[in-house]
């Protein structure tokens, strides 16, 4: 006679979720049954820890497994049979967090532009070993305000596809600390022996509301397009723009109200808000 193996079944294991390994591999959770064995006997399990995900990508992805029967302390395999691999179900592969680091903004001159051209080497932290990313809009940042000063500047960083990676296998933590940077209000003199030329002094602080504009010519025109510019010689030893002069009152250069200090002169190079250059 043929005495067929008898059929059993096994239930009570599911897939897990996990995060983006870049691996098919899924530990299995829950407690194995076998189900239809005789009683008394028992059987062991093998490959029973581990499920396979129909890829290895972020999103929903099914579970199957590879289950096979092995000789328990009571029971011998060759007397059973599987009847299929158990259901483990469907499970959430969710995206994984990377971070960027080691950008931050450039000091710049004023330029009436938010846009800030971003410095350094930029680092994706906590990739799968072996992947790589692409970064968009990682050359500049936006500063919290065109004027001169102490500017925050962010970023809108986005991640991209790499030449071995998949940019939605992953989601950025938060864009990264880019610090502040200086928006210098500097103008550069032309001519060593230069009388005449323009100096724009950006606001930097509550107390100065708009842009001052001040245009010293020797010829005494102002500058096109430049509305309330003030005509002005200036002296050999250089003039206070923010204070009284013994040569040249102050009050003639106020065109807002208040106006940072600085010095200038006709033998200067260049100019700097607050700073005083002989």
């Amino acid at each position: 006679v043929d005495v067929a193996q008898r059929v059993v079944t096994i239930s009570g294991l599911s897939g897990t979720n996990k995060t983006y390994d870049g691996s098919t591999q899924d530990g299995l959770s829950g407690t194995a049954t076998i189900g239809n064995l005789v009683s008394g006997e028992s059987l062991a399990l093998v490959n029973d820890t581990y499920g396979t995900l129909a890829s290895a990508n972020a999103g929903l992805e099914s579970v199957s497994a590879n289950i096979t029967l092995a000789n328990g302390s009571n029971g011998l395999a060759g007397n059973y049979t599987l009847a299929a691999q158990p259901s483990l179900g469907t499970v959430d592969v969710a995206q994984r967090v990377v971070t960027i680091s080691g950008l931050s903004g450039t000091n710049k001159t004023y330029d009436g532009s938010t846009q800030d051209g971003l410095s350094g080497t930029a680092t994706i932290g906590n990739l799968v070993s072996g992947e790589s990313l692409a970064l968009v809009n990682d050359t500049y940042g936006t500063l919290a305000s065109a004027n001169a000063g102490l500017e925050g500047v962010s970023a809108n960083i986005t991640l991209a596809n790499g030449s071995n990676g998949l940019a939605s296998n992953y989601t950025l933590a938060a864009q990264p600390d880019l610090g502040t940077v200086t928006v210098s209000s500097v103008v550069t003199v032309t001519g060593a022996d230069a009388i005449g030329y323009l100096v724009q002094i950006e606001p930097i602080s509550a107390e100065v509301t708009s842009p001052v504009f001040m245009v010293p010519l020797e010829a005494g025109v102002c500058a096109t397009g430049m509305a309330g510019c003030v005509n002005v010689t200036v002296e050999d030893g250089g003039v206070n723009i923010g204070g009284t002069t013994p040569d040249i009152g102050a009050p003639s250069f106020w065109l807002g109200s208040a106006i940072p200090e600085a010095f200038f002169g006709p033998r200067q190079t260049t100019i700097t808000p607050k700073q005083s250059l002989d």
